[in-house]
């Protein structure tokens, strides 16, 4: 969750807490990144941060800004696109079905998240459910419950408390970062 005062590098748009003098990405000192807006951040704009060189590339589909060696975005690992195209990468370039965009910061989030890696935004309800709903251990019971570590949903409760390793993206959890969902169906 970001805090009052933490800070969006300009040169990677990693967000930093307010403690910090560099980024913890790319090692960029913080009074380089100050805007003339200090409250002005990453997840709250909607247009690309300033590019610090010309052969650097802000990701057509994310909007955060790459260091002109990248072929993919290091946000949301699209590729990059050629400026000079005059049609729109397809949806298989860009997304996999049931991925979402976060409605608060713009980040894309993977289809089997149900809360915004970067921010912790809700995924929207109308979005939410996934085609099967069914726990991917047992395979019988619906999904109820979120790891609130990584934000995946693929398992019921029951089947979430027998295991320490989110069966989505591996990272391990202890069984306070398993929260039940209710009104799931």
């Amino acid at each position: 969750h970001r805090e009052p005062g933490d800070w969006p590098c300009q040169q990677c748009n990693e967000i930093n807490f307010k403690s910090r003098t560099a980024c913890r990405r790319c090692s960029t000192p913080r009074n380089q990144t100050t805007s003339s807006n200090p409250t002005a951040t990453a997840a709250t704009s909607t247009t690309p941060q300033t590019i610090s060189k010309p052969s650097d590339w802000a990701c057509q589909f994310c909007k955060v800004n790459n260091f002109a060696a990248r072929t993919a975005c290091f946000q949301c690992n699209r590729q990059k696109q050629d400026s000079t195209s005059s049609t729109t990468p397809s949806s298989s370039t860009t997304t996999k079905q049931g991925d979402w965009k976060c409605p608060s910061c713009s980040d894309m989030n993977f289809g089997s998240r149900i809360v915004c890696r970067a921010c912790g935004t809700a995924r929207p309800s109308a979005e939410s459910n996934n085609n099967t709903n069914e726990c991917v251990i047992c395979m019988e019971k619906p999904i109820d419950s979120v790891i609130t570590k990584c934000g995946h949903s693929a398992v019921c409760l029951e089947c979430g408390t027998l295991i320490a390793q989110c069966p989505i993206c591996r990272n391990t959890f202890t069984q306070q970062e398993i929260i039940k969902l209710y009104n799931v169906h």
